[in-house]
């Protein structure tokens, strides 16, 4: 019995679509109408809400065959990926569905009938499980013929769908498991399906019937139905007589190339195999969701994909793989799944080139960290501890860029643990020391200080009406007091009733403008929502007392009034950000999401996802490509809408937003529509000009784009012309051979540079007898000690290095200047290599011993230092580690 993967396909899906089924095609991996859901992880996520519809339905019978990937929160399990026969992380479901049309007794009709005639599998190796209480799917299960006694009854934790708690859709599920055989039963509980590794599952039918609701009670669907899930991996196991899903036709060709392009010719046993297994299935994840867009990144769902990535790449050095491979291994993947999926194959250069990009960042780090690791794991082992210590964990992370569930994998494959709520702490004392470092932000309505006053008997929510008037007549509900200021009076925070300022959120900053309280006029200096609060900051003037004012504030109406020219000049700038969005999909690829941005007047910034530099002639098409969309004046809509049908029309939304059961949905033309509750223009013409002024990187995988519009654009055009007339006036050209000119005068200045470094490095090499003094012996070592200087850091390196030859079996330490900056630099000869010497690792010792950072290679490092004062200090803790090196090698 041998069925090859694609064969199952079209077995399954002419099965179902003789059996009147319409076919779905799969669901994206990120799903659509959920933003705070990381992955698609079922075939149902697409049809859930057709359980409960009341209205006319698109079809009652579906197939599919869905891409699922679990790779974070509950229902994760990377450590056993690799491990396990059955554990991944990608892989795809199966399906059938019923939608208030036919119920158990067909489901379990359809499925004896595809086992038993379609499929011709051995049926004295399945075994049914049901739900204790369900008596229905059991006496369904009878009637087709399924012997009684294969058939198990188990409790809600294995067979009822919907866990209590929650709400939407439940009921009871019955499943189908495949013998394996004596040999690969568990040996712990030996209990039957469900209780040992002997039995797998490979078909699971839930029966949703009850709408589980908040107080437990569970009424009856509108329309009850099947919810049938098929791994196409466990099925493939079962089909191809395999014990393990990683021997199927799905892996196995993968594994091989693995093994190939690796140059891997050992056993495929131990942590050889498991790293095989583990590059192949994150491998086919990462290709999956790159072919969808996605990028890694250190937030979200990026941060799952760069999670996999670094677990593929570790588990390749343990094939003793060095370099950059798994981007090759991208393409074994497309070879193999690309005529059931086309989309990996026709993004199959875009993903291999982002994934070569992050293996290159991580690499460049890795190699240090690992030795940091290393170390680590051999000085707890010493000391005959059990756990790697949290906060050193943390420093893995934050300094090398190992995350700690890697760490943890790692240290469990030597028989140790990692403190978790050390190192837990370690990175919420990292985040508040970055968050003190943030602006001020108002002082915490927790405290005294930050406690609201009332105005009015009952204060009640603040009201926005900045969408349809710029003017409001309002009053003051609640205050309190802020921070006093120099420059003038006292500071407070005013909550209104009703208001016409934007308060800062979703990137843009608030409006500005006034508050008028009988003959006064009061600046709004900020506005911010603090729950449903519209808190505006004011300050009084010198002379007016705040007892003065609060007593007019409760005796007085306000009027609010908007700076108008204000807010038209951001709302130029955040129709722009949609603009510069679409184009960038358009340019760039759908992969560049937003990520971010911040947005004021005539000017803003936005932040994407993507895993390399944008090209200029990309960032031309771009400009381009919004210009051309603000001269066709697109008509700017926005539109309140129920979430589910903002997300069906297909609105962008930012991941990790929270958004509620209606959302604000803005259009521009028919090129943008996006969830978004700030302010727009009412037409694209209104922008005037989009200028880029800079593009550049964030963080690992996130680019940011700086950008004007309007008049700023306008002005700063106009200065970039007069600035290039001038330029073009000195160098005596043209503008058409304005950049060759420059380009000749750089060679020269590079050409020169070089030849001034190589006389240095010369002159340098012929005085080393003067440049290098004894420091003394340690640990039976000579030390050499010695001053460069340079004028630029980057000198310094090739200056050193001209030094190393003429150590003569020495040890040497450098007071390095350059700059205007002080170092010290370790240098480390050939012959002192085979010694165990490491010139990083001593850097790193000393310069931890004096509060700065350093490191580099075995031969040269370098760390910075305060001043040229405290390289007496580097001396006297060089040789202390000198020292205590020597004696541990005694």
């Amino acid at each position: 019995m041998t069925t090859s993967h694609s064969e199952l396909r079209r077995v399954f899906l002419e099965f179902f679509l003789a059996r009147d089924h319409v076919l779905v095609p799969s669901a994206s991996l990120v799903p659509r109408d959920d933003p705070s859901l990381l992955f698609t992880t079922a075939g149902m996520v697409q049809f859930k809400s057709l359980y409960a519809t009341t209205g006319e339905l698109p079809y009652r019978r579906a197939i599919s065959i869905q891409k699922c990937l679990r790779a974070g929160g509950k229902d994760s399990d990377l450590e056993n990926v690799g491990r396990s026969p059955r554990h991944l992380t990608f892989f795809e479901m199966l399906g059938h569905f019923s939608f208030g049309d036919y119920f158990k007794a067909e489901a379990v009709a359809y499925a004896w009938e595809f086992f038993s005639r379609t499929l011709g599998v051995d049926t004295e190796r399945l075994w049914v499980s049901v739900y204790e209480q369900d008596e229905e799917a059991a006496t369904c299960w009878r009637k087709v013929g399924f012997p009684a006694a294969r058939i198990v009854r188990l409790g809600a934790k294995d067979n009822f769908w919907g866990p209590a708690g929650t709400t939407g859709a439940c009921g009871p599920s019955s499943e189908i498991y495949w013998d394996l055989g004596p040999a690969a039963a568990s040996g712990e509980i030996g209990g039957g399906p469900g209780r040992d590794d002997r039995y797998v599952e490979v078909w699971n039918a839930v029966f949703p019937q009850f709408d589980q609701q908040e107080d437990g009670s569970r009424p009856p669907l509108p329309n009850r139905g099947i919810d049938m899930g098929a791994g196409l991996e466990r099925m493939s196991l079962m089909l191809q007589g395999k014990t393990n899903v990683f021997e199927t036709d799905l892996f196995r060709p993968i594994m091989d190339g693995v093994r190939e392009l690796a140059g891997y010719n050992g056993p495929e046993t131990g942590e050889a195999l498991v790293a095989l297994r583990r590059v192949a299935d994150h491998a086919r994840a990462l290709a999956f969701t790159l072919s969808e867009g996605l990028v890694p990144s250190n937030v979200g769902r990026g941060y799952v994909l760069r999670r996999l990535l670094r677990r593929a790449m570790m588990a390749l050095r343990t094939l003793d793989v060095h370099e950059p491979l798994l981007y090759r291994v991208l393409g074994l993947v497309a070879d193999e799944l690309g005529a059931a999926h086309p989309e990996l194959r026709e993004r199959a250069e875009r993903s291999a080139l982002a994934v070569k990009a992050e293996e290159e960042r991580f690499l460049r780090t890795l190699e240090q960290g690992v030795g940091r690791y290393r170390e680590l794991v051999d000085g707890v082992k010493a000391t005959g501890g059990d756990a790697l210590p949290g906060e050193e964990v943390f420093r893995l992370y934050s300094t090398y860029g190992i995350p700690w569930e890697m760490t943890r994998e790692m240290a469990a494959d030597e028989g140790l643990a990692v403190d978790e709520a050390g190192y837990r702490a370690a990175l919420a004392a990292d985040r508040e020391k970055s968050q003190a470092a943030r602006a001020f932000a108002g002082p915490d309505p927790g405290t005294e200080e930050g406690r609201y006053l009332p105005l009015v008997p009952t204060p009640g929510p603040s009201r926005f009406m900045g969408y349809e008037q710029l003017q409001a007549h309002t009053r003051a509900v609640e205050w309190r007091p802020l921070a006093g200021n120099a420059a003038g009076g006292e500071e407070l925070e005013l909550v209104l009733e009703a208001s016409p300022f934007y308060a800062t959120g979703g990137g843009q900053i608030a409006d500005a403008g006034l508050l008028a309280l009988g003959g006064r006029e009061l600046r709004v200096l900020d506005v911010v929502r603090r729950g449903s609060r519209l808190c505006h900051r004011v300050q009084l003037p010198a002379d007016l007392t705040r007892e003065a004012f609060i007593a007019e504030l409760v005796a007085l109406p306000l009027d609010a009034r908007v700076d108008a020219a204000r807010r038209q000049a951001i709302a130029r700038a955040h129709t722009a950000t949609h603009l510069l969005h679409a184009a960038l999909h358009r340019v760039v690829g759908e992969e560049a999401t937003q990520a971010g941005s911040w947005v004021g007047p005539d000017s803003f910034r936005f932040d994407f996802n993507h895993y390399r530099a944008l090209r200029a002639e990309e960032l031309a098409a771009v400009e381009v490509q919004v210009a051309e969309w603000i001269l066709a004046n697109l008509p700017v809509r926005h539109e309140t809408l129920p979430i589910a049908a903002a997300m069906a029309r297909g609105a962008m939304a930012l991941f990790g937003e929270k958004y509620g059961e209606q959302v604000r949905v803005i259009s521009v033309g028919e090129v943008s529509l996006e969830l978004c509750g700030g302010t727009h223009l009412a037409a694209s013409g209104a922008i005037g000009q989009l200028l880029i002024t800079a593009e550049g990187s964030v963080a690992s995988g996130v680019r940011r784009i700086e950008a004007m519009t309007g008049l700023a654009a306008q002005r700063a055009v106009s200065r970039s012309r007069r600035q290039l007339g001038a330029l073009m006036q000195k160098l005596h050209v043209g503008e058409e051979q304005l950049e060759l000119a420059v380009g000749e005068l750089l060679d020269e200045r590079q050409k020169l540079r070089r030849e001034l470094e190589a006389l240095r490095s010369a002159q340098t090499a012929a005085r080393s007898e003067e440049l290098l003094r004894p420091a003394g012996v340690f640990g039976g070592l000579p030390l050499l000690r010695g001053e460069l200087r340079a004028e630029q850091p980057k000198e310094l390196r090739s200056l050193a290095d001209s030094l190393r030859g003429k150590l003569d079996g020495a040890l040497a330490v450098l007071l390095a200047e350059a700059g205007g900056k002080s170092s010290f630099v370790i240098l480390v000869p050939d012959a002192l290599l085979v010694r165990g010497l490491h010139a990083g690792r001593l850097t790193e010792a000393v310069a931890q011993a004096l509060g700065s950072r350093g490191g580099g290679s075995a031969t040269l490092a370098q760390a910075g230092l305060s001043g040229p004062e405290q390289f007496a200090a580097v001396l006297e803790r060089l040789g202390e580690a000198l020292a205590q090196a020597a004696v541990g090698e005694e």
